[in-house]
């Protein structure tokens, strides 16, 4: 969950990855969540999936292959 604004909101990517709310709704929204397992576990997965695209091993990889493509 976050807030509408920042980078959080843009990371959850339009309530796939998580749920945007304004603060009134916040309670709203974790009640929701809370509720329905079925929307928990699908936004935990998508979660965890794109998790693994910031890993640190990812991170490292990608920083390497840019070094070594401007190397002569």
């Amino acid at each position: 969950m976050a807030g509408l604004v920042g980078s959080l909101a843009m990371l959850l990517g339009c309530n796939r990855l998580g749920v945007t709310v304004d603060p009134p709704a916040l309670a709203a929204a974790l009640a929701a969540v809370l509720d329905d397992p079925d929307l928990a576990a699908r936004l935990r997965s998508a979660a965890l999936a794109t998790a693994e695209r910031y890993s640190w091993a990812r991170s490292a990889a990608e920083h390497q292959a840019v070094y070594a493509s401007l190397a002569p």
